[in-house]
């Protein structure tokens, strides 16, 4: 998790990103998107990244400029995410939490590409 004030920031794209979508909602406190880069999976390359499931983000507002972000879904959600209220925002959480915070079968299959390139990377070395 990540908590963004208008003093400390530990990415500024995603928090004024963040910010701006607030302005667009300013009756919402939360809302889910996907990960900007290297927001949570920085010490990953660019390039895995791109294999990755995506990884979805909770955003919640405290309070005017002061907001957390945590990860909250690894892959594919079937949910549509662009909703209008934050109880909404709950019932997809909810549902994220039943599948255990990931798209188990994406997420397996990511896994096993991974062990294939890895397995194949220490032959040739």
């Amino acid at each position: 998790m990540h908590i963004d004030t208008p003093t400390d920031t530990f990415q500024p794209m995603a928090y004024e990103s963040d910010k701006r979508e607030f302005a667009r909602h300013p009756k919402r406190n939360s809302f889910i998107r996907i990960e900007h880069p290297s927001e949570f999976d920085w010490q990953v390359s660019i390039l895995d990244r791109c294999k990755m499931p995506l990884l979805r983000v909770l955003v919640f507002r405290f309070a005017p400029g002061i907001h957390a972000r945590i990860p909250v879904f690894r892959g594919s959600q079937s949910a549509n995410l662009n909703v209008s209220s934050d109880a909404e925002v709950g019932i997809i959480l909810a549902g994220m939490v039943r599948d255990h915070g990931m798209n188990r079968a994406e997420c397996l299959t990511y896994e096993a590409k991974r062990e294939v390139e890895l397995s194949a990377s220490e032959a040739i070395n």
